[in-house]
């Protein structure tokens, strides 16, 4: 069974050769980064704060980008894609605010771009469920077609999902009966044991664990509706963990944050981040005082 890394591993230390000996260099950070989310209204949740992580971080050049219809499953993915169905609105942000155009598919939005990273989001409006193994039969499909059709060889993540709050979700009321830790227990155990094991997936970020390990620090609802993200906290705290999922950016070195956060506010986010990288499917409550 291979080991599963939940954050992007550096590449093989080049060989600097002299006239006079052999010695390492360190690898170099790359000074841009690529990443299109093929998701929904969650990973626009994600993604919203990432531009500007991304430069505060020292990235030169940034293009996010998502894929958007609202719930979309990865099966509902699988077949747009597999039909070549436009039916996307296409989010885009090169560090100047997000732009947005309709019609786009799957296949043409790969191919826009050579993408470092190519993010798979799920969702549930097709009846599909997160914490259900049945939901997620396509996954490695879709992965594979992303991989046949993207410019050159991204590496894929998934984007583990969030739980919502008390009535926030149909499979939360009825399958877990509103307890949220159940709930929040059964999606990490399935990221962990099964999708964490899918041919061709390089990347999982945390998100959920995050969100999960913000909580305990009371600092307020994470939720604007009780399932998409807050405006702040929840958006923020999602966008860190992504970034140092692919990245292993240091986020005490952030100092970027959405206008009306103080730092105070932004240290949990960070914590709660940080925290979720190296403990990415078990809570860690907060121990800031």
């Amino acid at each position: 069974m291979k080991k599963f890394a939940t954050f992007a591993l550096c590449s093989c230390m080049s060989l600097a050769l002299s006239s006079c000996d052999t010695k390492k260099e360190e690898p170099k950070e790359s000074p841009t980064i690529k990443v299109l989310f093929i998701g929904n209204s969650f990973a626009l949740d994600t993604i919203e704060y990432l531009p500007s992580i991304a430069l505060n971080a020292g990235k030169e050049e940034v293009k996010f980008a998502s894929l958007y219809v609202p719930g979309c499953s990865i099966n509902k993915h699988y077949d747009n894609a597999i039909n070549n169905k436009a039916t996307y609105e296409y989010y885009t942000n090169i560090g100047e605010g997000w732009k947005s155009v309709k019609n786009m598919s799957i296949r043409s939005a790969l191919q826009s771009e050579e993408w470092d990273y190519v993010t798979i989001q799920h969702g549930t409006a097709d009846g599909s469920r997160y914490a259900d193994i049945n939901s997620y039969v396509n996954l490695e499909n879709l992965i594979k077609y992303v991989k046949e059709n993207a410019i050159g060889t991204p590496k894929i993540v998934f984007n583990m999902t969030w739980v919502g709050e008390v009535n926030s979700h149909e499979e939360l009321k009825n399958v877990y009966n509103n307890d949220t830790i159940t709930y929040y227990n059964a999606i990490a155990s399935l990221t962990k044991d099964h999708i964490s094991k899918t041919k061709g997936l390089d990347i999982i970020s945390p998100t959920g664990t995050a969100i999960q390990n913000a909580r305990t620090a009371d600092i307020g609802l994470l939720t604007s509706d009780g399932y998409h993200l807050s405006l702040t906290t929840g958006r923020y705290t999602a966008a860190l963990t992504f970034y140092k999922a692919l990245t292993n950016f240091d986020l005490k070195y952030i100092t970027w944050g959405p206008a009306d956060m103080d730092y105070d506010l932004r240290k949990y986010c960070v914590e709660a981040a940080t925290n979720a990288i190296a403990n990415p499917f078990e809570i860690t409550n907060s121990t800031i005082k």
